[in-house]
């Protein structure tokens, strides 16, 4: 059924059906705004440490980074890794947020500036920022399950065969016009059909439903729960996006060791290196990389680690730990966590890159395509695990980052404009825009045709607010103008 098997149906169904649980349950204990935006502040180490790695790994950071390194070699591994610099940071910022005791990052611009246009302002920036890395969690999502579920050639429509010819014609004129220029009706065929993009691989999944599938379940927890349903899930998610960022590799070894004649993780590495052009050990890019070049590293890494700090769920994870202490502890740990993970991700995507870049042509499919080839045959419900460890790093930053966006946009926009309604009615208000912001990372998330594409936005975005904040925070003399 849908190209996978049927424990591995039930390992996702099993999943899917703990973590709604969850979220009834967490649901019972609330009874205000910060019960639902903030947990009651609450938190301790443990679940504030699995909090910061969940919000901060999602299934875009994994799957991302296997695609970024599988094209452009060991330097792709930055796509993820810019923020490197900016992990000691969260010791002196964490406890800031928490020493705040706002309940949104709208607050602090509000109180700072004596400024609630500028509280708003910042609050719709922010949340629209969050409703695009939800956006990206869910096509990382997509498209892996895509790779996992691809039909057979004789399964495929006869428009999906004409499909996949209009695609293969396009690469032949690709090619073609590499080589020389083209006959004016060539290239105005290569014209036509890059704007088609007709696809090779054609999934048994809808990737549409799939993605609406994945808000139901998101809504499910996430909008009834409120933060404290989305950091005990982390709890779960936290251990499975652990056993994610290792899974692939010993069979990414062994395979590769079946194929060279070697054994063990030295021949496997030996035999790395020989399937792999040279500029693919390039950390810092070269002329056949030219995505991670140093100096786009610098730049970005000084934007990312500027911007960071303005990012509204980084406040909601820290405003919600149980003290200063804690929050500082939780967020660098939680981070450095994400950081080790980031260096099995980028040698999986090397791996990867030598075992399939003769039949893989889209990088952004390779994650599912090693997950069915390497674990789909052994019959123990590894797809299914795998899936569901995808679906959790999704989770656990979409509900974050959702639940973010939505006490943004009720405490710092809807209640200004409605005051005095009562905390019920401002509850009611946070769900129904959570359930928002997830339909409408579900219909951004189709905006972009490629992960990469979605990632250089993210990271120049927050640039617009950054100054106002490190300004409000280090300078007495910064003022509203």
């Amino acid at each position: 059924m849908f190209g996978l098997q049927t424990i591995d149906i039930a390992v996702i169904v099993i999943y899917s059906l703990a973590i709604v649980v969850i979220g009834v349950v967490a649901m019972l204990r609330i009874k205000n705004q910060e019960d639902y935006f903030l947990g009651g502040r609450r938190f301790g180490k443990l679940l504030h440490i699995f909090s910061t790695f969940g919000q901060a790994t999602s299934s875009d950071t994994a799957v991302g980074t296997v695609t970024t390194t599988y094209r452009n070699g060991a330097g792709g591994v930055w796509s993820a890794l810019l923020l490197l610099w900016a992990t000691p940071f969260y010791w002196f910022t964490a406890p800031w947020y928490r020493r705040m005791r706002l309940l949104t990052f709208g607050d602090f611009f509000r109180e700072r500036y004596n400024s609630r246009a500028m509280a708003m302002l910042y609050s719709v920036m922010a949340s629209f920022l969050l409703v695009a890395t939800i956006g990206l969690g869910f096509k990382a999502m997509s498209v892996t399950v895509i790779g996992i579920t691809l039909k057979q050639e004789s399964a495929l429509t006869a428009a999906e065969l004409a499909e996949r010819a209009q695609a293969v014609r396009l690469d032949g004129l690709g090619a073609q016009s590499a080589r020389a220029p083209l006959a004016p009706a060539e290239q105005a065929e290569l014209d036509r059909l890059r704007d088609l993009k007709p696809r090779h691989e054609f999934s048994a999944i809808n990737e549409t439903w799939l993605v609406w599938f994945l808000v139901a379940v998101i809504f499910l927890y996430g909008c009834l729960g409120g933060l404290e349903a989305a950091v005990w899930v982390d709890m779960l998610q936290g251990m499975l996006i652990l056993v994610l960022s290792v899974l692939l590799l010993p069979f990414s070894i062994a395979r590769l060791n079946t194929l060279s004649g070697g054994a063990g993780l030295h021949d496997a590495f030996t035999a790395l290196h020989q399937r792999l052009p040279g500029h693919f050990f390039e950390v810092f890019g070269s002329a056949a990389n030219s995505d991670f070049t140093w100096y786009f590293v610098i730049a970005a890494s000084v934007m990312a680690t500027l911007n960071v700090a303005v990012q509204a769920n980084q406040f909601t994870s820290n405003a919600a730990a149980r003290n200063e202490f804690t929050a500082r502890v939780g967020s660098t740990a939680g981070n450095y966590l994400k950081r080790v993970c980031t260096v099995l991700w980028g040698v999986t995507g090397l791996f990867a890159f030598a075992l399939y870049h003769d039949s893989v042509r889209d990088p952004d499919l390779v994650w599912g395509h090693a997950t069915r080839d390497l674990l789909g045959g052994l019959g123990f419900g590894l797809v299914g695990l795998m899936i569901a460890c995808l679906f959790s790093a999704l989770q656990s930053t979409a509900s974050t980052h959702m639940i973010s966006a939505a006490g943004l946009f009720t405490r710092n926009v809807y209640e200004p404009l409605f005051p005095g309604r009562g905390e019920r009615h401002y509850l009611m208000v946070g769900r129904v825009m959570s359930a928002a912001e997830s339909a409408g990372a579900a219909l951004l998330c189709t905006a972009f045709a490629t992960i990469l594409d979605m990632l250089k936005f993210l990271w120049e975005f927050n640039a617009v607010i950054a100054a106002a904040f490190w300004c409000g925070i280090k300078w007495r003399g910064a003022t509203r103008a």
